[in-house]
């Protein structure tokens, strides 16, 4: 899955006693970090989050991949203001 607003995954190893995963690094944490922080967002940051989150899964949804676990801990923020959904672990792919 390769998208703007979709967190990048790496790849993963195995070694005796961990599992390693790499993806990108989102430097501002979580939307949930933010507002535990700094308080509510303003409605045109709200809009702007909410608009990039949609456009991400009208994305899965086309590819047939429903998400099932949208909160504030999954939406991760970049310092430019870009979000992007992660922890697509729970995801499901739609079957006919």
């Amino acid at each position: 899955m390769r998208h703007p607003n979709i967190v990048e995954f790496y790849g993963f190893e195995e070694d005796s006693s961990f599992y390693k995963i790499y993806m990108e690094f989102m430097e501002e944490g979580s939307v949930s970090t933010l507002l535990e922080n700094f308080g509510p967002l303003t409605e045109s940051v709200a809009m702007n989050y909410i608009w990039q989150i949609l456009k991400a899964l009208c994305y899965l949804h086309f590819k047939g991949i429903i998400h099932r676990d949208i909160k504030g801990g999954n939406i991760l923020v970049k310092s430019n203001g870009t979000v992007k959904i992660g922890d697509v672990g729970s995801a499901k792919i739609l079957t006919q």
